[in-house]
């Protein structure tokens, strides 16, 4: 086997439309846009942590009222190489 990457870290985050649908007090949406840029900044975090970000993000938004179902999942996939597990040589 070859491994051309000894570290790749890839997430999917699927989120529902209460996530962008969020309103603040001057009913402003979150929206597509913002939720795209907080997750840009959460690529190496763990999944529950991205949830956790994510959730954190959106409560402080919508003052802990969201106005429908939020439903946040985060799938991690984390691959190294063997010689790299081996050594530790990873971050």
């Amino acid at each position: 086997m070859l491994y051309t990457a000894t570290l790749l870290r890839e997430r999917l985050i699927v989120v529902s439309a209460g996530v962008t649908e969020a309103t603040d007090l001057n009913e402003e949406m979150y929206g597509e846009e913002r939720l795209t840029t907080f997750i840009a900044g959460q690529a190496n975090r763990t999944a529950a942590d991205i949830v956790k970000s994510i959730m954190h993000e959106l409560a402080r938004h919508a003052l802990n009222t969201p106005s429908d179902n939020v439903t946040v999942v985060v799938v991690a996939a984390d691959y190294i190489a063997p010689e790299e597990a081996a050594t530790g040589a990873y971050s």
